[in-house]
């Protein structure tokens, strides 16, 4: 009888290993194939809304691109047409200037038509208010001969 308890008790040892190492190995390992494909289903999902944003990127970039080439387009026509304009400008100015040079009786500097003669006229009502304005008139003119100043001092008289 001492050999059956043995042998019970044994094969109660060997059923107990068995069921440990079952709960341990076996159940842990569904359990990690069971995070696994979690894991796995939350990269797939990731995967289609990266795709579904580079899909959203990609029309708002050719979006933007066709606003920039309408853009530049318009912006050629806007060119062409000021060119045009000036163009015309141009021409009503050559023709003006003609007009006028033939009815300009004012000096010229060397006799060339294009440096006349245009007199800065300052009127003050004291010595003190003109400095200032004389002084930046003198800054700023170009040429002495061509823009000479004139000052013309007023006496108020109340």
């Amino acid at each position: 009888m001492r050999a059956n308890k043995r042998f019970i008790f044994t094969l109660g040892i060997v059923g107990v290993w068995s069921l440990v190492t079952y709960f341990i190995v076996i159940k842990n390992y569904d359990n990690q194939q069971f995070e696994k494909s979690k894991f796995h289903d939350k990269v797939l999902k990731l995967e289609n809304e990266i795709e579904k944003e580079a899909l959203h990127r990609k029309e708002i970039i050719s979006q933007y691109s066709n606003l920039i080439r309408i853009l530049k387009d318009q912006k050629t026509a806007e060119i062409e047409a000021s060119t045009q304009l000036e163009i015309e400008i141009n021409q009503n100015s050559n023709e003006n200037q003609l007009n006028n040079k033939l009815f300009f009786n004012g000096k010229y500097i060397d006799g060339d038509v294009n440096k006349p003669v245009i007199p800065v006229i300052v009127f003050a009502c004291n010595r003190v208010s003109v400095s200032r304005s004389l002084d930046l008139l003198v800054k700023y003119r170009p040429n002495r001969e061509q823009f000479p100043i004139i000052v013309s001092q007023v006496s108020a008289k109340w």
